[in-house]
């Protein structure tokens, strides 16, 4: 098993379509097994525009950076 097969990339997200756009364009696909975006209640299209990148999109509408790791961790753990 190589580290990529174990490996999860998670972003805490609120409000970042535009960014999320190039940023997700811009990881490698063998970089990580999952790559993770946590939508911490966002009012925009962020969750879409993760979705639509190949992302796995949990959400956390509790706001706050420590709770948007800790739903991403839980999510990568299931």
């Amino acid at each position: 098993m190589t580290l990529h097969e174990t490996l999860a990339i998670v972003i805490p997200a609120l409000n970042e379509e535009e960014a999320l756009a190039r940023l997700l364009t811009e990881i490698p696909r063998d970089f990580a097994q999952w790559l993770i975006v946590v939508d911490n209640g966002s009012t925009d299209a962020t969750a879409a525009v993760a979705q639509a990148a190949g992302a796995i999109v949990a959400s956390e509408p509790a706001r706050g950076y420590g709770r948007a790791c800790a739903s991403g961790l839980r999510t990568a753990q299931q």
